[in-house]
């Protein structure tokens, strides 16, 4: 059973964010519409919502709002609009203590009144600290900087309590190792999360460990990994749309769209948009339709482009995306747009892009060797 974060809208017009119990998207979809909730957003997919643990000191709600604030427009104000909020009561009474103090002159009633005061922001900043070298870290790893990225690990796994951070560590530096040479190493040392995530999150360690053989450029694996995934997992519908993209990419193009035509994309959080369309590009190019492909392809790239914005996590994304674009681009005769759109992403596409896709860009956008 998941929590699973999600905003509505209540029968009234209210706004509302707060978490689900459910197995599946779709029971949670059907929880919530059945409470008369609108708008229903699933802004988490199952396997990952299945680690969300309550934070001491608020609420679900005021936790559940904090996230989906902070997923619609992340950034420092944001983070600091909630914890004003949340610590209200302790910052009046910090507040009033200060202000009594300085007013009687009594110098110690206003430094308690200051102390407590600033607390919450003090514990704030030194929390966000690990949120900063995390972001340091996505940085790094996008951009192919290896001994920073297992610099900034070593000092993240030492002091988290996060219980997928050391998985998601763990995997990067694997896909480090893969694209090293060193894949039976890689694969290995992922061997003792496959227990511990099976009950919890079906198909979860077969689909970040396809990325690990997608790294060493085993497409065939990775493909293999990615449909034992979406068997696994069929309570989470995020795993279709990451076989149909797969498929489109390095296996049967009919199945890619086969799964696009079944998918519910009510069930799926706002960010499966862009791959969805990212799917249906990819597939364009393979039928020889640079037109429509274009026309998807942008969507996608635009989509990845704003949440880029918001979080280094789609950099990757972006890049990808923004290589199948400049194909497509080109293939409609607008070469010189296809290399302005590539341009600021090709350092991050050569490390990470697959080489089907640079050769295509080779072949059509770029024309010099890399």
């Amino acid at each position: 059973m998941s929590r699973i974060l999600y905003r509505a809208k209540t029968p009234r017009g209210q706004d509302v964010a707060d978490f689900v119990e459910a197995s599946s998207a779709a029971e949670a979809m059907d929880k919530l519409v059945g409470m008369g909730l609108k708008d229903v957003v699933l802004l988490q997919s199952p396997d990952l919502a299945a680690f969300n643990v309550p934070l001491p000191g608020i609420t679900p709600q005021q936790h559940a709002r904090l996230r989906a604030e902070f997923m619609a427009k992340p950034g420092l104000a944001t983070a600091l609009r909630g914890v004003i909020r949340i610590n209200a009561p302790i910052l009046l009474v910090g507040a009033a203590g200060l202000a009594w103090g300085a007013w009687r002159q009594f110098p110690v009633t206003a430094t308690l009144g200051a102390a407590v005061l600033l607390f919450p922001f003090v514990a704030f900043f030194w929390k966000r600290r690990y949120l900063d070298r995390y972001q340091a870290l996505q940085k790094a790893y996008a951009r192919g900087q290896w001994d920073e990225v297992r610099k900034l690990a070593a000092m993240l796994r030492s002091v988290t309590n996060n219980p997928l951070l050391p998985w998601d560590l763990d995997v990067r530096l694997a896909c480090i190792d893969a694209r090293q040479g060193r894949l039976q190493a890689a694969v290995a040392s992922l061997d003792a999360w496959k227990s511990k995530l099976a009950d919890k999150a079906p198909g979860m360690f077969e689909a970040r460990l396809a990325s690990v053989y997608f790294a060493a450029g085993d497409y065939v694996e990775h493909l293999r990994l990615m449909e034992e995934a979406a068997e696994l997992g069929k309570q989470d519908p995020s795993r279709q749309v990451d076989v149909a993209l797969a498929n489109a990419k390095f296996g049967d193009a009919q199945k890619a769209g086969n799964i696009l035509d079944a998918l519910d994309t009510k069930l799926l959080p706002p960010i499966a948009q862009n791959f969805i369309a990212l799917v249906g590009g990819v597939l364009g190019l393979r039928a020889g339709h640079a037109d429509t492909a274009a026309g998807d392809l942008k969507v996608a790239t635009e989509g990845f482009f704003e949440s880029s914005l918001k979080s280094q996590a789609s950099w990757v994304a972006l890049a990808i995306s923004s290589g199948y674009y400049a194909v497509a681009l080109a293939r409609c005769g607008k070469r010189g747009e296809a290399r302005q759109v590539v341009a600021p992403v090709l350092p991050i596409l050569l490390v990470h892009g697959e080489k089907p896709l640079l050769d295509m860009l080779q072949n059509d956008v770029l024309e010099v060797a890399q």
